[in-house]
């Protein structure tokens, strides 16, 4: 039998505005019922130094950077990250 969930995502990166709209399509087909509906998501790309001096202003500390899903350093070709940070009680 076929999936009940179909999608479509199309993304469109603004690099000026570093602004990413992502429409989203979906399909659920399931107990003889068929539903459709559409999201937009808008994300903005903050830079890795953004990120870690609003940690710092926010009193966290022991920041680290990584690539996302991993523990490897952020490369230029990282196209996400994740950062891992300590509050200070």
């Amino acid at each position: 039998t076929p999936d009940p969930l179909q999608y479509s995502w199309k993304a469109h990166w603004d690099r000026r505005r570093r602004l990413c709209r992502v429409d989203m399509w979906f399909r659920w087909c399931a107990n003889g019922e068929e539903e459709t509906y559409e999201e937009t998501h808008w994300q903005y790309a903050y830079r890795t130094d953004e990120v870690v001096g609003m940690l710092a202003d926010a009193g966290f500390s022991a920041i680290e950077t990584f690539e996302a899903y991993t523990t490897r350093p952020v490369s230029r070709w990282s196209d996400r990250v994740y950062h891992v940070a300590q509050k200070e009680h």
